[in-house]
């Protein structure tokens, strides 16, 4: 297990989040006017991403239909509220369905939505910008169950067991928060028979800002995002691989 490296070649799901921590916060139920317009304006200006609208007294997400020739169609999930802020979503390869979707750049998408939901919801101030990306990295016949407790701690964890590992690994400004995971799922594969079980480990790395005193502007929106681009590119491999 020691000589095991992860590649940037074995992801087969990958998912990307940017969310912002807003205060005061929202409340759904009393501001269904304002979602409504906003959702309205997020529908004409980027509709490759925001399709359709779902509202309820606690919940507030935007959908989009993925539809491709050859393909299974596949309903996404690219926006919703939560009792932090608001959190966009763009899957970058989806391996139920072996895919990688032509969407816009999520750091774009986020920073114009923040700017006109910003003017919806007025007196509103952003405190903190999380960008995470989510990964499975398929493992072949390789256990990931042991892999993770073998390389990223002490722990024996035997077969039937589970392991989840959280850490940490902060700079002087920003966190680099890092969950992993090892999954299985059943995958049809020419030669395997039906119930093959494919290992993986699923990796989430969230990127965000440590100060939230002050209210951040566009600049630091930019900075932020921009740094966790180049942590995912070359640091998150320094940590799989160590």
């Amino acid at each position: 297990m020691d000589s095991y490296k992860f590649t940037d070649g074995m992801i087969v799901r990958w998912i990307q989040k940017i969310g912002a921590d807003i205060r005061p916060p929202i409340q759904i139920e009393l501001d269904r006017v304002h979602f409504q317009n906003f959702s309205n304006w997020a529908q004409d200006h980027h509709p490759q991403l925001f399709d359709r609208m779902v509202v309820g007294k606690q919940r507030f997400e935007m959908l989009k239909t993925l539809e491709y020739p050859g393909k299974p169609t596949a309903d996404v999930v690219t926006y919703t509220m939560t009792e932090r802020g608001p959190v966009i979503v763009v899957p970058r390869r989806i391996s139920e369905i072996n895919l990688e979707p032509d969407l816009p750049e999520i750091n774009d998408v986020f920073v114009d939505c923040m700017e006109y939901f910003l003017e919806v919801f007025k007196g509103r101030r952003v405190i903190r910008v999380g960008k995470v990306n989510e990964y499975v990295f398929e493992c072949g016949n390789t256990k990931s169950l042991e892999l993770v407790a073998k390389r990223f701690s002490r722990i024996e964890v035997p077969d039937q067991g589970e392991i989840s590992i959280r850490f940490n690994l902060p700079d002087e400004s920003h966190n680099h928060i890092f969950t992993i995971e090892p999954v299985e799922q059943k995958r049809v594969q020419a030669g395997q028979p039906m119930d093959h079980i494919s290992f993986g480990v699923k990796l989430v790395v969230d990127v965000n800002n440590r100060d939230v005193k002050q209210e951040l502007a566009k600049t630091d929106w930019l900075t932020i995002l921009g740094l966790a681009d180049d942590y995912n590119r070359k640091g998150v491999f320094d940590v799989l691989n160590r």
